[in-house]
């Protein structure tokens, strides 16, 4: 286990495991025993998925809090205020 790579995110792994990636092993997170950690094999292109998935989350995150901090989460789409009394 010590040449793998821990994920301790089941959403990465799921991820990783869509595209192809193989969990290697598996054991019970020392520091919150309700989780779990994923091992995948050290691989270069495992480390691109992992950077990829952590920018994408880091984006959305940031529009996120780009929204709550504008307040404008609801004036598009579906969430739009009813504006005529109804």
């Amino acid at each position: 286990m010590k040449n793998n790579i821990p994920v301790y995110s089941s959403k990465l792994a799921k991820i990783l495991c869509n595209k192809g990636y193989p969990i290697i092993d598996l054991a019970i997170n020392k520091t919150n025993n309700k989780s779990l950690v994923f091992f995948f094999e050290n691989r270069e292109e495992i480390w691109q998925a992992i950077k990829e998935y952590e920018s994408i989350t880091k984006q959305y995150k940031q529009q996120i809090k780009e929204q709550l901090k504008g307040g404008n989460i609801y004036e598009s789409g579906r969430n739009a205020k009813n504006t005529n009394g109804k």
